[in-house]
């Protein structure tokens, strides 16, 4: 079995310090390769408490420091014990984030040694391979301009339309679709690719002969139960 990098989002969940340790620990006593990347108030503590697990913030701003309320800095996450912040993420373009601003974030992270998860993917459903490869070249010219084709980086395919709590998601993106992804990303970037959108027990198994490095785990990451099965499938892979 090749190793498959997992990486746990938990969104705005859970709400309270308890029951943050109590699913953290949970997960790191069933594997502990698994990254997480809890509320940003919860990342001090849980370093603290479970010093082996590899912890990471949701996003984080492309400024170092300043007056930015509300902001998260790159070294306010590494000193709460963050390696890594996922960005780009689709939930964050109701906020007006920009290609050009997640850019500027990946430029951030990069320079505090702080890992990025760089999500992409079209925000509808399309068949047409021309415009879904439009719409990509159109994203990749922006969020990896100025960006080292060896920089240390994941990137994951996250089509807006196959997230699980997205209204009207259709679920997790088809399997051939993800391949035309794939191919089309290894001509042009050698980073680990990774998917994420519905990733659950039931739909997982589907990409088992998938050229992936990993996936990006939303709200069965919440559910031990959930993850249990997932890391027990991918053993099997």
């Amino acid at each position: 079995m090749k190793p498959y990098q997992l990486i746990a989002n938990w969104k705005m969940n859970p709400q309270d310090e308890t029951a943050t340790l109590e699913l953290a620990q949970g997960l790191y006593a069933l594997e502990k390769n698994i990254w997480v990347a809890p509320p940003a108030i919860f990342l001090a503590h849980l370093f603290k408490k479970i010093p082996g697990m590899i912890l990471g913030a949701q996003n984080m701003s492309a400024q170092p420091a300043g007056p930015f309320t509300g902001e998260l800095s790159g070294a306010m996450i590494k000193n709460s014990g963050g390696s890594f912040v996922i960005l780009g993420h689709s939930e964050r373009k109701q906020f007006g984030e920009t290609d050009s601003t997640v850019c500027e974030k990946i430029q951030q992270a990069l320079s505090l040694d702080i890992t990025p998860i760089v999500c992409m993917g079209e925000k509808e459903y399309m068949k047409d391979t021309n415009e879904l490869q439009w719409e990509w070249d159109k994203q990749i010219s922006t969020l990896f301009s100025d960006i080292s084709p060896r920089a240390k980086l994941y990137a994951v395919y996250e089509p807006a339309w196959a997230i699980s709590t997205t209204e009207g998601t259709l679920g997790s993106a088809p399997v051939q679709h993800i391949q035309r992804f794939h191919s089309w990303f290894r001509e042009r970037f050698s980073y680990p690719l990774l998917y994420g959108g519905s990733i659950n027990s039931e739909s997982l198994p589907s990409f088992q002969f998938l050229p992936l490095d990993g996936f990006l785990i939303g709200s069965a990451s919440l559910q031990l139960a959930q993850m249990q099965k997932i890391v027990t499938i991918i053993k099997d892979f």
